[in-house]
């Protein structure tokens, strides 16, 4: 089965400042993740990259745990985790249902969250006590594999890996400058600049969800305190069309009760916290609140769980940091400077006058934005200034409140420049819509049977540090945005209009693919089994690229 890829993330990476490339090669242009197995993302460990080595079934969980007797210093049961079409929590929640275990434990623990597209492999551990005095179930479901069970003293934690190790299949790869020799060639220039400079390290487009407008927006309206703006905003991000999107029109003008009963159960879910007071409703959302209460803006927007405040927050300072980033590059300002901050033994310093001939430009951090950062002391202070006007932003709404229930922006430093690691390459000519690389859910890859029409395949393999997003990384490589489809590479030459998907496809079957390119307007068609659900045919941003 061809397990597609759907993302209906509806603003452009301008957006959240992702803009200026750092080096000067041509790039090239492909179809990227048009298949879940063209991205494999293996999680990195002090002994080397997850992988699968023997699968076994979450009945064994249960036999495992219990063979751990109470003398038994290794409390923890540690296992490899592969899945498809499910977020790490997502797939530790279907078995932590298929288990039985009560909705309040949290059983499991795991070192980096993965996003669900692709196909990824990762560790992750759960205590034995939690699950020795369970029965043993029965667990099917093709998108998950388990396996590799072993006992250890602690158990997995977030942040505690090294990285992450990618694998991608670029499909349908052409450049704009000639013809397969040139593509071939414009394609080795392309690697050798990345590996020479490395890559722009945005804060990927995953960063910013997969609303109708970026979260840093929500974030921006938290921080001010404008409550009835950031209600607006939260509505109106998963107001796409229909039932939603006349809901939110008649919340906009005030009348919550009616927009209530014409807004979908499931967007009323995606914003609720629960209540566990005696007497209150088991659920509340935004919109409930509101309808109860319309004047109580601040009040409504405590339905939404904090730690998703937070998130909106962060990514404000996220989008700050890659417009800085990326006005430093367009003028001209990549190379170290007095004032730039660095690493060392003592923690975070200011280049001294001097030290920056001598320190690479990999070595050099730019702030996020918070109460505990302050900004570089050189010229790129007048960036942040610059970039802080242009968003009419107040530096005040990162200082630290004085109510602890209240949202907050620490800050921390991010390398601006990402250097993959083991960056390699080799093409496939010919290659078919089938697995080319193997992967830990499937078995075997079908590079055989290809014919003179499959187009040429690029497979690429390459190692992130964590919080370093892949997208950002083929961006660079590609000379492409990931949201729209060019006529030639780099940007260069006139900009093709994005073709619409027809005819009757399924999901799990779909050719549904990404494609890394300048500027285009996206287009929605419609698939004939749900009219109300659009399908794009180019997608936006490529799966798990991060580990926080």
């Amino acid at each position: 089965m061809l397990h597609g890829s759907r993302c209906f993330r509806c603003f452009k990476p301008a957006e959240v400042g992702i803009g200026a490339f750092l080096g000067q090669h041509v790039g090239f242009r492909a179809e990227v993740q048009r298949f879940a197995f063209d991205f494999l993302v293996r999680e990195q460990h002090h002994d080397g990259p997850a992988r699968l080595s023997q699968e076994c079934e979450v009945s064994d969980f249960v036999n495992f745990a219990k063979a751990c007797d109470e003398n038994c210093e290794n409390s923890h049961v540690w296992f490899t985790l592969v899945k498809r079409e499910h977020t790490t929590p997502e797939a530790l929640n279907k078995i932590a249902r298929a288990l039985q275990l009560p909705a309040q434990t949290k059983a499991f623990s795991f070192c980096g969250m993965k996003d669900r597209w692709g196909i990824t492999t990762q560790r992750g551990s759960f205590p034995t006590d939690a699950l020795k005095d369970l029965r043993p179930v029965v667990f099917k479901d093709p998108n998950i594999k388990v396996g590799d069970l072993e006992w250890k003293a602690s158990k997995a934690r977030v942040g505690s890996h090294q990285g992450n190790c990618f694998t991608m299949v670029l499909r349908d790869v052409q450049s704009g400058t000639g013809g397969a020799q040139q593509t071939r060639q414009d394609i080795a220039e392309s690697f050798q600049s990345l590996k020479a400079t490395g890559f722009p390290n945005y804060f990927g487009m995953q960063r910013f969800g997969t609303g109708q407008r970026p979260s840093s927006e929500m974030g921006l309206s938290l921080l001010r305190q404008d409550h009835k703006e950031a209600v607006l905003v939260v509505l109106r991000s998963r107001a796409r069309h229909g039932a939603a999107l006349q809901a939110f029109l008649r919340a906009k003008e005030g009348c919550f009760n009616e927009a209530l009963k014409m807004i979908p159960r499931s967007c009323l879910q995606e914003h609720a916290v629960p209540k566990l007071r005696h007497g209150e409703k088991a659920h509340e959302s935004v919109l409930q609140h509101l309808a109860e209460d319309p004047d109580d803006f601040r009040g409504a927007l405590k339905a939404i769980p904090r730690h998703l405040r937070l998130l909106w927050c962060r990514s404000l300072g996220s989008h700050i940091w890659n417009r800085v980033l990326s006005l430093r590059i367009q003028e001209g300002m990549m190379e170290p400077l007095a004032g730039d901050f660095i690493m060392d033994e003592s923690g975070v310093r200011c280049l001294r006058p001097g030290e920056q001939n001598d320190t690479p430009l990999s070595d050099i951090l730019l702030p996020v934005p918070g109460f505990e950062c302050q900004r570089p002391q050189n010229d790129c202070a007048d960036i942040y200034q610059r970039v802080l006007n242009e968003m009419r932003i107040d530096e005040e709404v990162f200082q630290k409140p004085e109510a602890e229930d209240e949202i907050w922006m620490a800050g921390n430093f991010r390398p601006a420049i990402g250097q993959p690691s083991q960056l390699g390459f080799h093409f496939i000519d010919h290659a078919p819509p089938s697995p080319l690389v193997p992967n830990d859910l499937e078995d075997g890859c079908h590079v055989d049977g290809s014919s003179q029409h499959d187009p040429l395949a690029l497979v690429v393999d390459f190692c992130l540090p964590k919080s370093s997003y892949a997208t950002m990384a083929v961006r660079e490589l590609m000379k492409m945005d990931p949201l729209a489809k060019t006529g030639r590479a780099g940007g260069r030459g006139e900009i093709a209009r994005l073709t619409a998907m027809t005819g009757n496809i399924s999901s799990s079957a779909s050719g549904h693919f990404r494609t890394l390119s300048s500027t285009a307007a996206l287009r929605p068609t419609y698939c004939s089994t749900d009219t109300t659900q659009p399908r794009w045919r180019t997608l936006v941003a490529l799966p798990d690229g991060q580990t926080e």
